[in-house]
């Protein structure tokens, strides 16, 4: 088994403590010995999950005591972290664990990080993704390299049984920890092992090396559509990270969907699944103009006219803070901005006030035409249906006076030799 390091790396080893983590350190600290590695050091992480994890830091701590390299320990709540996130609490715990694990590997200054799945992790994961009618990115199981963030993390043991590991730490006596959690058959992976492949190796007792191969392959063609998928956006993305829902749906299904998967991940959602894709693509696909969909991290998706936005969900109501003041005009200003409106002091009825447009508000604006209700308006400026309830409408008893953006109604607009007021909105925060 060769790690194919080059000796300039600088290698953070994530280590359980199990047998497979524990072969992987010992074949760097080998070939970190032999000068084979600019340094080395182990990264273990607490799901705060089992009592025995507890012993599982000890035992990883003292091991690489005995080795003489340094160990990053962190610690993390699964079950809090999946209920905060709206995921699994598997799914959660990989999410911390990698957080800690790029985070102490950047701390430190490594630039590898290597995991030590195996040959029989990744025929699980296939499976595993099967079972929930993944597409080919799923189905290609775990990456042997990806880069993030100046870290490149690699699984040197992929293409490794179990057994393999097993007979490696055997004959170089080993120490490791039993995760006791691999033995309950509640974990559908478990499940796995002791019931399905058995009886997939009695078919091919190569399993997991054909499994290996035809990951390889879906990775080529995953490879070679995501480029594609990345010159779509590249070229035809907007400035506002829009885009265009008649390109959406000219688009094979094979590419629309991995150009909306990464507008996805590009907004901030790591892991886009087939729900969220094809409500993205319902959007698309819907006859009215204006349509959102809710995705999971504050995040939503907005068809507004011929195109398609992700981002954070915004507030639809006024901004926080933002009052209105009456005043006297100065002589002679009568000029209107966005937020400063002179108004004919006769035809205010009650208080003035600010709020959002209403049903059944009506003004007219010079060069818009006559007389239109807001929600007319604001469909005839294209203006997003989530934005209308954020435009600050100036009223009183008699109704609208002034829209921030448009300006007075005509029929406020002051008047020769009438008392005109200011009335000017303002942000208090």
């Amino acid at each position: 088994m060769t790690l194919g390091l080059a000796p300039e790396s600088r290698v953070l080893c994530a280590v359980s403590g199990g047998a497979d983590s524990s072969a992987l350190l010992h074949m760097c600290v080998l070939l970190w010995r032999s000068g084979g590695l600019a340094a080395l050091g182990a990264a273990h992480f607490h799901h705060g999950l089992r009592p025995a994890a507890d012993g599982d830091e000890t035992f990883v701590r003292a091991l690489c005591g005995g080795y003489g390299i340094p160990c990053a320990v962190g610690r993390g709540d699964a079950k809090a972290a999946a209920r905060e996130r709206g995921m699994g609490i598997e799914e959660a715990g990989r999410a911390l664990r990698y957080d800690f694990l790029l985070g102490a590997a950047r701390e430190s200054g490594y630039d590898t990080l290597l995991t030590a799945h195996n040959a029989n992790d990744n025929l699980e994961t296939m499976l595993l993704n099967l079972t929930r009618g993944t597409g080919p990115e799923g189905l290609r199981g775990i990456p042997q390299r990806r880069e993030t963030g100046g870290v490149t993390v690699l699984r040197p043991l992929l293409s490794v049984t179990r057994e393999e590991i097993l007979k490696y730490a055997l004959a170089h006596k080993l120490s490791y920890r039993e995760d006791e959690s691999n033995s309950d058959p509640a974990f559908r992976r478990n499940l796995l092992r002791r019931e399905v492949l058995p009886v997939l190796r009695g078919i091919n007792p190569n399993a997991e090396a054909a499994a290996g191969r035809a990951a390889s392959l879906l990775a080529g063609d995953e490879e070679f559509l995501s480029g594609l998928a990345g010159q779509e956006l590249a070229s035809r993305r907007e400035g506002d990270g829009s885009f265009p829902v008649s390109r959406l749906l000219e688009l094979h299904p094979s590419l629309s969907s991995r150009v909306l998967r990464e507008m996805c991940r590009a907004a901030g959602l790591a892991a886009p699944n087939s729900a969220h894709i094809n409500a993205l693509l319902a959007l698309c696909a819907s006859k009215s103009p204006h349509a959102a969909a809710d995705l999971p991290g504050n995040l939503r998706a907005r068809r507004v006219y011929g195109a398609l936005i992700v981002g954070k969900a915004q507030p639809s109501g006024l901004p926080s803070g933002i009052s209105v003041n009456v005043g006297e005009a100065q002589p002679g200003v009568v000029n209107n901005s966005f937020n400063t409106f002179y108004v004919c002091g006769d035809t205010i009825r009650g208080a003035v006030r600010v709020r959002s447009r209403q049903s059944g508000d009506k003004a007219a604006f010079p060069g818009r035409g006559g007389t239109k209700t807001l929600k007319k308006l604001f469909i005839d400026e294209k203006i997003p249906l989530e934005r209308r309830g954020a435009i600050p409408v100036v009223a009183d008893d008699a109704g609208v006076i002034a829209v921030s953006g448009f300006g007075v109604d005509r029929a406020r607009a002051p008047r020769e030799g009438k008392r005109t007021v200011c009335i000017q909105l303002t942000m208090n925060n």
